[in-house]
């Protein structure tokens, strides 16, 4: 399955040639690129419904066409059609406006948690005012709640997951959907006005690497022992074309060759900072420890032109799916996965390790352990993955502006269904998790 992590989707945001941003576009040109928005979504998009019904889309489309001006630049177009994402319900969908916002001082230092008592700085950096724990009442005199109900269409995933997001980004996202400007005027709940200055993007990528578990001493595919425990941390489900997934199985198979010649009795494998990659690589992980049949995940793919050109230009297509016409879903049900017969077994106990990493391809390896109960789960809840989401991502470019445009073509059920709630919970909490903090906890059982 071709995905790209949390991490490559904030990234793509900030990277990129600056010029395109800067030159001015027609009021025909920019309406014909939200009409290819539009139909990108409506046409191609697994399920562009699951928040909106058809009247509220249409209704959202034609107050953004009623803010379009002639001879405007393509971040200007951006912030006024950027929120069109939010409302999939798609934590892999975005709309890039690449370069503009790169190294430029556009964003407030500032990240924000609530609490009963209000909403406080989380997180403050570069040379502000602020310090942490300050209440913010109101930035430029509009309240911080009015604020936060704004940037939550600036940003993408489940609703509850957008919540969240619109706190931890807070500064990243309010420099991202508004003009700029050279100073702002922040408001704390006591009545006290500061003036405080912008920060780079880079501050903020810093921090979103450290907040979402990615980039954190640059992990690598690795395995050690402690005691009776084998250690296997697997950074990413990434699939390169030189040597691909029989150069995986290889490392997988001397990992758990050396475990074996070690004589551990434990085995923790930790994707918590796993941002996702080709979905065979769990599947590989799965042959070495378990030996039964398994419910894989169900699938729902919606039927386009545009699509299909994409997967044939891969060389993949699908008869099934291309012999449906445009429209229709395709709906593949959970079967069972028998694992390899040839693939020596683990025989002790698997311990699986989920966090706030955990993404895309990862988070759906370790569902699978989940609703199959093929080991025990531990750590922390992903806050920005869910198991049941979209994806097989399709991209395209608007076709004027040139804004980059990606999302989902597949939703991806859990092998439990739909009936429990979307949520990757672990057998033990480990909060934070860390490989010293797991192995503390099993060292005590």
């Amino acid at each position: 399955m071709r995905t790209i992590g949390s991490m490559a989707l904030l990234l793509l945001l900030l990277c990129g040639s600056v010029t395109a941003q800067e030159r001015n576009y027609s009021l025909k040109a920019l309406t014909a690129d939200l009409d290819y928005l539009q139909q990108q979504l409506y046409n191609v998009h697994a399920d562009p419904y699951s928040e909106l019904d058809k009247k509220k889309w249409d209704g959202l489309f034609e107050r953004m066409r009623t803010q379009l001006k002639d001879s405007m630049t393509a971040a200007a177009f951006y912030k006024i059609v950027k929120p069109a994402i939010s409302y999939l319900s798609d934590e892999h969908a975005e709309l890039t406006a690449p370069g503009y916002f790169t190294n430029r001082a556009l964003f407030l230092p500032f990240s924000l948690k609530a609490t009963p008592a209000g909403f406080m700085t989380d997180t403050v950096w570069g040379n502000s005012v602020l310090k942490k724990g300050d209440r913010i009442a109101a930035v430029n005199n509009v309240p911080v709640a009015e604020l936060l109900q704004q940037l939550n269409t600036y940003t993408t995933g489940f609703p509850d997951e957008r919540k969240e997001k619109t706190l931890v980004q807070f500064g990243y996202l309010y420099g991202l959907s508004h003009p700029f400007e050279n100073t702002w005027n922040i408001t704390l709940a006591d009545g006290k006005k500061l003036s405080i200055q912008p920060i780079a993007s880079r501050d903020w990528m810093d921090y979103l690497k450290n907040v979402y578990g990615t980039g954190q001493n640059k992990q690598t595919l690795s395995y050690k022992t402690s005691g009776k425990t084998g250690y296997l941390t697997v950074p990413d489900f990434s699939v390169k074309r030189d040597g691909g997934l029989d150069q995986w199985r290889h490392k997988i198979d001397s990992f758990f060759a050396l475990a074996a010649n070690d004589g551990v009795s434990r085995m923790v494998i930790d994707v918590s900072r796993n941002g996702g990659g080709n979905s065979a690589v769990g599947t590989v992980l799965i042959d070495h420890f378990y030996s039964k049949p398994y419910k894989s995940y169900q699938m729902n793919w919606r039927r386009s032109d545009e699509y299909l050109a994409v997967a044939r230009s891969y060389g993949s297509t699908d008869d099934e799916y291309a012999n449906l016409a445009p429209g229709k879903v395709l709906h593949r049900d959970s079967h069972q996965e028998r694992p390899s017969e040839s693939t020596p077994k683990f025989k002790g106990k698997v311990y699986v390790v989920v966090g706030n990493g955990t993404f895309s391809s990862a988070i759906m390896f370790a569902s699978i352990i989940k609703d199959n109960r093929m080991a025990i789960l531990i750590g922390e809840s992903p806050s920005m993955g869910h198991p049941t989401h979209f994806g097989e991502l399709y991209s395209t470019k608007l076709p004027n502006t040139g804004l980059p445009l990606r999302f989902g073509v597949k939703e991806w059920i859990r092998p439990a269904g739909k009936k429990i709630a979307n949520r990757l919970e672990p057998d033990v909490l480990i909060a934070a998790p860390t490989a010293e903090k797991v192995l503390a906890f099993l060292e005590n059982k």
